[in-house]
């Protein structure tokens, strides 16, 4: 019994001793459980004059503790390290203008409390994280709300989103504001009807594409749904523009990116062959799409990362585009000779005459390819063609500044015809083109003839 009561006694004064040590923390400063990690983040926010210890966890101070909105406008902070801004205990809204943010922004990255978020003045065109849109056989779409906002203000560039922004606009709280930016700059009430500013271009879309107008304006959150108009391919030439139009002068496509990334667009094709030249602001290709074919058309950014059955791709007369990623196109090249030259999807990848264009990069699963044209390309750096086994024609001129890396040639049985090889002298004096030659000039001729460019005549160094 004596035992007992020593040991009850030892119990009660290590819990006393416990209690006064968790007092003795109250009556100290209190800290953040999570840390700022970033540097800059965290160079920020002690500019803004929140302090932190030396692990970077925040004093919860009144400052911290009654900061309810946050202005990060400016600062270029990345969107990675947003999640830490969980350290502030009761921060609901964030302004994140002019960050230089884009071509997306993913919602999961900003602490679950935060209901209202600013990014005008960015360039994003596709913002993830915000709904989740499952989309059945027929069609039909499931749609959970993934951040729910009471406010969300989108820069101009959000006009052209045809996916998060439309589904979470018609699926968001009543009472929750959503605001977009105009081409001026001003933040107005956010609408799902899109101008199209060309009389002959709308005069088409609308004669292709009907269902998707209300009135003069494409309305975004619509659906392709019947057949006849989500199977159909865009062909926008002046050949193309019906008789309700007083012009056949195209002098924007405006209004095209809208029905290609439209959720139900199933065309195979889009073509666009202009006189003027015409700008596509952003254009993201979907996972039908087998031909592209651009002329005249600028394009700051183009992403076929869906386009994996693309196999025939033309860009010609392109001020803008600086790259071309078509790692993801796995059909194109991996055909038989009578599908890789067929005339409705054949194999080919041509970039003309476009001044900025830097980049490149094929699919490692293209073999056989019917034909490659890159011509004009003072700015190209590199060409790797080494995945390739066989060109049917081939036109490489005028990219004074690239390495060239070229294939081992291996003709296919079903290839019959002999094929063309065409270069400019720059392309030829690579030695990694003479070493080309040298082994494989007879299996190889030369038409003489390419669409831009000065021709080299090879064949003469082996006669």
């Amino acid at each position: 019994m004596k035992i007992l009561k020593c040991f009850f006694t030892f119990a009660a004064i290590a819990l006393c001793l416990g209690f006064s040590s968790c007092s003795n923390d109250d009556d100290g400063p209190s800290y953040s459980e999570t840390s700022i990690v970033n540097a800059r983040l965290k160079a920020i926010l002690t500019g803004k004059g929140y302090t932190f210890d030396g692990n970077g966890n925040l004093l919860l101070d009144d400052k911290a503790v009654n900061t309810t909105s946050l202005d990060l406008s400016d600062t270029k902070v990345d969107t990675v390290a947003l999640k830490e801004l969980s350290v502030f205990p009761n921060l609901k809204e964030l302004n994140l203008s002019n960050n230089g943010y884009g071509p997306g922004f993913n919602f999961a990255l900003l602490p679950s409390k935060i209901n209202s978020v600013d990014l005008s003045n960015n360039k994003i065109f596709e913002y993830p994280g915000l709904v989740n849109i499952v989309t059945a056989e027929n069609g039909d779409e499931t749609v959970t709300v993934q951040r729910n906002l009471s406010k969300l203000v989108l820069p101009q560039s959000a006009q052209y989103n045809c996916v998060e922004i439309p589904t979470y606009f018609a699926h968001k709280d009543a009472s929750a504001e959503v605001e977009m930016q105009d081409s001026l700059g001003n933040v107005k009430a956010y609408t799902t009807l899109r101008d199209v500013p060309c009389e002959a271009t709308r005069a088409y879309l609308k004669d292709v594409f009907p269902s998707l107008f209300v009135g003069n304006q494409i309305d975004v959150s619509k659906r392709l749904v019947k057949l006849t108009e989500a199977n159909a391919s865009i062909d926008l030439e002046r050949g193309s523009i019906p008789k309700s139009s007083s012009t056949k002068n195209i002098t924007s496509v405006e209004g095209v990116e809208y029905v290609a990334m439209n959720p139900g667009f199933q065309g195979a094709t889009i073509y666009i062959d202009l006189k003027k030249k015409c700008t596509l602001a952003y254009l993201k290709t979907n996972r039908k799409l087998g031909v592209l074919s651009l002329s005249n058309i600028n394009t700051p950014l183009l992403d076929v990362s869906n386009s994996n059955k693309l196999c025939y791709i033309l860009l010609e007369k392109n001020d803008s585009i600086r790259s071309l990623n078509l790692s993801h196109c796995t059909l194109m090249g991996t055909r038989s000779m009578l599908q890789e030259t067929s005339i409705d999807l054949p194999s080919g990848i041509l970039v003309l005459d476009c001044p900025s264009f830097e980049k490149i990069s094929i699919s490692k699963a293209v073999k056989n390819l019917g034909s490659l044209s890159l011509e004009e390309l003072p700015n190209l750096k590199k060409l790797d063609l080494s995945m390739l086994s066989y060109i049917q024609e081939c036109y490489i001129t005028e990219i004074p500044n690239c390495n060239v890396t070229m294939y081992n040639f291996s003709k296919p049985s079903d290839w019959t015809v002999q094929p063309f090889f065409d270069i400019s002298e720059d392309v030829y004096k690579q030695s990694s083109v003479k070493e080309f030659l040298d082994k494989y000039h007879s299996n190889l001729k030369s038409s003489g003839w390419t669409e831009y460019g000065k021709t080299y005549d090879w064949t003469v160094n082996y006669k």
